[in-house]
């Protein structure tokens, strides 16, 4: 309930996570009108990770209406 109504109260729109969610903390953050983006960390390239990730990030916030 903490997780959610922090979601919420702070109006975040996308969380990054490293790794997929639990269950319990998924369904909280789509409860709470957000979304997980898990952010690929492994690879040799280390560039080519970040860049990965950024492409991740603004892909989720343009559907959400926030980019």
């Amino acid at each position: 309930a903490d997780l959610g109504k922090t979601i919420a109260d702070n109006d975040i729109k996308v969380i990054l996570m490293h790794e997929a969610a639990a269950p319990e903390v998924d369904s909280a953050v789509k409860a709470a009108g957000a979304r997980v983006v898990v952010v690929n960390t492994d690879g040799e390239d280390p560039l080519a990770v970040l860049e990965a990730a950024g492409q991740s990030l603004v892909q989720a916030m343009a559907a959400d209406g926030a980019g």
